[in-house]
């Protein structure tokens, strides 16, 4: 919980116009961005030693909204300026996310440069998702035939065709 208060007093020095909750022992700490359903989500992997920020979609439109976004996807990997990953492998649930590994988050030393990433990365999602997630039509029908090509052991990150075994992801391995 240290290290999420950290980072909220983090972006509170900053004047960010993102509202913050409040901190709490769960690896990620989510954030509003204007639907219900959809948040921005920083993550960390202590075990892993990785950090990420993501956009993650759940509840009944998850996979609609997902599709309306990734219709954007160039467009949105040019803006933020990094390839992302688009993961589709949760049968409810959808995330667009950025990682950086290396980052030991139990060494309190590392935390203003691993807040200040987060802190950037935050703002940047926020920036180009924001107004595209209040755009989304729940009467959206994604094609019936949205079937990926993944074997479910995989995250698929294009157009750098990365691929990320999911155990690293979810600390199962």
């Amino acid at each position: 919980m240290d290290y999420w208060t950290a980072f909220i007093d983090y972006i509170h020095e900053r004047d960010s116009a993102i509202k913050t909750g409040k901190p709490h022992d769960w690896h990620y700490l989510p954030f509003p961005i204007g639907r219900a359903n959809v948040a921005l989500s920083p993550l960390v992997y202590a075990k892993d030693k990785r950090i990420a920020m993501q956009l993650y979609f759940h509840g009944p439109n998850a996979i609609s909204y997902f599709e309306q976004i990734k219709a954007e996807k160039e467009e949105i990997e040019k803006e933020i300026g990094e390839n992302l990953v688009w993961d589709h492998t949760q049968s409810t649930a959808r995330d667009v996310i950025i990682f950086k590994d290396n980052e030991d988050i139990k060494n309190t030393t590392s935390w203003p440069e691993q807040h200040k990433w987060f802190y950037e990365n935050l703002e940047a999602f926020y920036k180009v998702f924001a107004e595209r997630v209040k755009n989304l039509s729940s009467d959206y029908l994604p094609e019936d035939n949205v079937n990926f090509p993944n074997d479910g052991q995989y995250l698929e990150a294009q157009p750098s065709d990365l691929r990320v075994p999911k155990d690293i992801l979810t600390g199962n391995t």
